[in-house]
């Protein structure tokens, strides 16, 4: 399979800031898939969408309950690794 990494990131911030956090994120794991032997054939590209497609809602969560706030923007602070294209053999 041929796979895509996608680093993504919080709405907290800059927007141009939150776009190099995210390449950032989605080149480690690139990296580091080639350090692990993945062969590049294998690998896709890494790409950093930001907040684009943040689903934390802030305006629902209370603003001073901090744990709450920190959780609600956790939850758009990942990497996703997706399948593009299955290799023939």
């Amino acid at each position: 399979a041929k796979i895509k990494i996608g680093g993504y990131t919080s709405a907290e911030g800059n927007a141009d800031a939150n776009k190099a956090l995210s390449q950032k994120r989605a080149d480690k794991v690139l990296a580091d898939l080639k350090a692990k032997g993945i062969a590049a054939e294998q690998l896709d590209k890494a790409e950093g969408y930001g907040s684009q497609f943040a689903k934390c809602d802030e305006s629902k969560v209370n603003k001073t309950d901090k744990k709450a706030l920190e959780a609600c923007r956790a939850t758009d602070r990942y990497v996703a690794i997706k399948v593009v294209e299955f290799l023939k053999k």
